[in-house]
């Protein structure tokens, strides 16, 4: 089920509501904003008597045990308890997209190592963040580690989220997670490439990376982080990177050490390593206008 709401609509819509509350099964929903815009400010209004608040806390307050999808697709914040809700009473939960949903006001619930409900009953594949700027790479890291996410997680979205400055997180004593099979990460910078590079990842998408942190990606797979024994993003068996690699003009307004990790990588570290390289990671459409990366 898709449902298309405005961004200050506070009408209940009390029908709806109960329909939806005496389906049977209700395993997949979209809530959508109406000509949503990621960089629309906070409504006037109050956010628990907007439409969305309201009827999101409806959906799992009836069908949180069904749910295997939920996909939140608006500018709107998600209030702190509703977040705690989804993470500890969606059990069969298998894939979820917050889109600038994660605000900094919960970015404290958001780094706490609670384990997520379907991550313990080993169902959550897929994990979407687009444009949240209360989730940070540090924090991330080290719950995905220690298992809070369960261990099955197979896709992992990092788009625009975030804050810039962040901590390198210590490799857990005992991590439980087993391996990503995807990892997309946008508009990442030394630091977060730093923190991600604890994580065992099958195929890594890099996209939007500045021009730091590209250069330190070499150092990284040859052996430049000691707290994952030496060598960083175990078991990688493919990296994908914008096309613009292949685009003349941008790879002339590279600084020239850019370019030199650039060959170092294609020529020595991911032959060396037996990881593809490929030049079709897709750019997700967030106008940027920091100007420091590929």
């Amino acid at each position: 089920m898709t449902i298309v709401h405005r961004q200050e609509d506070i009408a209940k819509h009390t029908s709806l509501q109960h329909v939806v509350e005496k389906f049977v099964h209700l395993e997949e929903i979209t809530i959508q904003q109406k000509d949503y815009n990621p960089y629309e400010s906070t409504p006037t209004v109050a956010i628990t008597e907007t439409f969305f608040h309201t009827f999101l806390c409806s959906v799992l307050k009836a069908h949180s045990r069904r749910l295997k999808a939920l996909h939140l697709c608006t500018s709107l914040p998600l209030d702190p308890q509703l977040y705690i809700d989804l993470r500890d009473k969606t059990p069969n939960l298998r894939s979820v997209t917050f889109t600038t949903n994660i605000r900094a006001d919960i970015e404290d619930v958001f780094a706490e190592p609670v384990p997520w409900a379907s991550g313990q009953m080993g169902h959550l594949e897929s994990l979407t963040f687009l444009g949240c700027d209360g989730t940070n790479a540090d924090s991330f890291v080290q719950n995905l580690l220690q298992g809070a996410y369960g261990i099955r997680l197979k896709e992992v979205q990092f788009i625009r989220s975030g804050r810039y400055l962040v901590q390198i997180p210590e490799s857990p004593s005992c991590s439980v997670f087993r391996s990503v099979e995807s990892f997309h990460f946008d508009h990442i910078n030394s630091q977060e490439l730093s923190s991600i590079a604890l994580i065992p990842i099958q195929e890594l998408s890099l996209t939007c990376i500045t021009y730091d942190a590209f250069c330190r990606l070499p150092t990284l797979l040859e052996g430049g982080l000691s707290n994952v024994g030496g060598v960083g993003f175990r078991g990688p068996r493919k990296l994908k990177l914008s096309p613009k690699f292949a685009s003349k003009a941008s790879w002339e307004r590279f600084p020239a050490e850019c370019k030199a990790a650039y060959t170092e990588l294609r020529e020595r570290c991911l032959p060396q390593r037996g990881i593809q390289l490929t030049l079709d990671a897709v750019d997700r459409p967030f106008n940027c206008v920091c100007g420091n990366h590929e």
